[in-house]
């Protein structure tokens, strides 16, 4: 596994993602690495994901239960999907599963199914 740091702040961050030598850089990466993951700030804050996203096989977004907000996770979801990538899958983290909303959604009280080893 390897990685790079963000590095320092930069002042236009939307020219450095949307330049020729960024998508040449997510292009060698493509063809030298198995998976190329990239982490964005909140798509409701900034752009950024949304340029990135154009480059994606995948856009994994993710929000927290009961903090992220139905409206906000729509919005979000809808901004993704209308874009040059369409492949766009939620993941739901944070979610207690001693909760009652737990078991209506993923199964009955006490199930094991969905539980780690």
């Amino acid at each position: 596994m390897q990685m790079i740091p963000a590095g320092p702040a930069t002042q236009f961050p939307t020219e450095l993602l949307s330049s020729d030598r960024c998508r040449e850089l997510l292009n060698q990466w493509k063809d030298s690495f198995d998976y190329v993951v990239l982490d964005s700030p909140s798509l409701l804050d900034v752009t950024d994901p949304l340029i990135l996203e154009q480059w994606a096989d995948m856009t994994l977004l993710v929000a927290r239960y009961g903090f992220t907000t139905n409206k906000s996770l729509d919005r979000a979801y809808r901004l993704l999907a209308s874009g040059s990538n369409a492949n766009v899958k939620v993941i739901l983290n944070g979610v207690d599963r001693s909760s009652v909303s737990y078991a209506d959604y993923f199964g009955y009280p006490g199930s094991t199914h969905y539980q780690t080893t």
